[in-house]
């Protein structure tokens, strides 16, 4: 009896002793993830050790491409040194701007153009400007809107009532006799971008990949004067035209009387929009592949082609530029049309700003594509739905220019 007793009690203490060091060996394993934890946080909160800790900060860098050779600045930010500097003054003095504690102007602006010009984007960024990716995000964004703000401002006709016939016109023996009323070009490029799977459809285009048709005009300097980004890439050329014309609050720069634009075969023709003659030859390589350019209708055509393609050279040059548009980040969907329109707009501001800018002229030369002046009438301000009058007197008016053309050249 004793001897069982004893036993019991030997059995008892023995679990005790085992329960106590359960316990033990428990909360030491919680000590130490508690530990371990605060340690993380210590070091990565309180005493941060940098990722980014190059020598060669962006400012630094920056700094050092405005002070070097000029053809730094063009490589890395698409425009020449002063065209920069005078970008920068803008965007801080008239768009609300503003260098931060650790950021000046210029390497704000210098990171936005870098990410636009350059592949890579925000991780290239973030290794050669050495700030971190939420530093590099804010500060794009922050150019960005000041960017559109500037838009409004530089996507427009410099002259609304369109009174004189532009240079580039009067300048060409090739257009001058025909062409003198003519104001610009309108097209449709479509641009890549990134979308949601589930409207991924309505946004494949004919290439079949997700893009975005994006409607604009331009002048016969290859700056755009009505930019609109944003529709879906399935959506065709002639409707996007029509709505912009029906919406007023889009300020589309519409004709004065005796003014009008040229459009190519994929637009109608009507009052103040000239279209080629169909089921002709028209643009450049159906002219190359083929017989010799006769009668007045082919020839019209031809130089129909060639002054309206100034807006394909102008698309050309922007994707030349900014290669940001044919590898778009993956961006909400506003963000990426903020991005197409702001590349117009810095399209627009090195083009007036610098007249002999080399990648215009080579440009011109390259892309085939894809004397009594009228009376001028007053801006139209409102716009009416064209009927089958207003296309039979574009068709009349198209008739006459003809007429004036040789029959071969």
């Amino acid at each position: 009896m004793s001897s069982s007793l004893s036993s019991n009690d030997s059995s008892l203490s023995s679990n005790d002793s085992s329960s106590d060091d359960d316990d033990h060996i428990t909360k030491n394993k919680v000590l130490m993830f508690v530990v371990a934890n605060v340690t993380n946080y210590f070091m990565k909160y309180v005493v941060k050790n940098p990722c980014r800790d190059s020598s060669m900060t962006g400012h630094r860098w920056v700094s050092e491409i405005l002070n070097g050779h000029l053809i730094r600045c063009y490589q890395m930010f698409r425009m020449k040194k002063l065209v920069f500097l005078e970008l920068c003054d803008i965007l801080e003095t008239k768009y609300n701007l503003n260098k931060t504690r650790n950021v000046s102007i210029y390497e704000q602006v210098g990171l936005f153009l870098y990410m636009f010009s350059q592949p890579g984007f925000v991780h290239n960024c973030e290794e050669r400007f050495q700030h971190s990716g939420e530093t590099i995000s804010r500060h794009f964004h922050n150019v960005l809107e000041a960017v559109c703000m500037f838009a409004k401002d530089i996507i427009k006709p410099v002259d609304p009532s369109f009174r004189d016939t532009p240079d580039e016109i009067l300048k060409d023996a090739r257009y001058r006799p025909y062409f003198r009323d003519c104001i610009g070009a309108i097209d449709g490029t479509h641009i890549r971008v990134c979308v949601p799977s589930h409207l991924q459809g309505v946004y494949i285009g004919r290439k079949g990949y997700t893009t975005t048709n994006v409607m604009a005009v331009c002048d016969f300097s290859m700056c755009f004067t009505f930019v609109w980004a944003g529709w879906e890439g399935s959506e065709h050329d002639t409707k996007i035209f029509m709505e912009a014309l029906r919406k007023p609050a889009l300020h589309f720069p519409h004709p004065p009387q005796g003014k009008y634009y040229l459009v190519d075969s994929g637009y109608p023709t009507f009052m103040s929009f000239l279209g080629p003659y169909m089921k002709t030859r028209y643009h450049l390589p159906q002219f190359r592949i083929g017989p010799r350019i006769r009668g007045r209708v082919e020839v019209f055509n031809y130089y129909h082609f060639s002054l309206q393609s100034t807006i394909e050279r102008a698309f050309g040059l922007c994707k030349t530029r900014w290669k940001i548009l044919g590898n778009m980040p993956p961006f909400a969907l506003k963000t990426q049309n903020q991005i197409i329109v702001a590349c117009m707009a810095i399209h627009n501001f090195i083009q007036r700003n610098d007249k002999s800018d080399g990648e215009f002229d080579s440009l011109d030369e390259d892309i085939d594509s894809d004397e009594d002046e009228s009376e001028v009438g007053p801006s139209i301000t409102t716009w009416e739905e064209p009927d089958a009058q207003s296309t039979l007197q574009m068709e009349r008016f198209r008739e006459s220019l003809k007429n004036m053309f040789p029959t071969r050249i």
